[in-house]
């Protein structure tokens, strides 16, 4: 369990790691966080019921890209904004292509 503000002083800690949207007071369990990781230009929408909720160490494994069940990850690949955790693994595995930049047909 944390608060808001210890998620943004990890946030500032890590160099990589980016708020995109700064004003974080009086938000509500409703309200989101967006985080872009810069290593690979990933944004990620984090509700702030989720960082209340789960530690540092969970958050920061999905934002470096590792297990994304703790949060969702909304990209437009299809043609549209859909959230990552309806995909099937087939669609997964091409995002994962398309973040590697693996364009080739194997």
């Amino acid at each position: 369990m944390q608060d808001i503000q210890n998620f943004v002083d990890e946030i500032e800690k890590s160099g990589y790691l980016q708020l995109v949207a700064e004003d974080h007071s009086g938000a509500s369990k409703d309200d989101y966080v967006v985080v872009l990781n810069t290593k690979d230009s990933q944004k990620y929408k984090i509700a702030v019921d989720s960082i209340m909720n789960y530690d540092w160490s969970n958050l920061k494994r999905v934002l470096d890209g590792g297990e994304a069940r703790v949060i969702d990850h909304i990209t437009r690949i299809v043609g549209y904004y859909s959230k990552t955790s309806n995909w099937n693994k087939s669609k997964l595995g091409e995002l994962d292509d398309r973040r590697k930049g693996d364009y080739a047909v194997k």
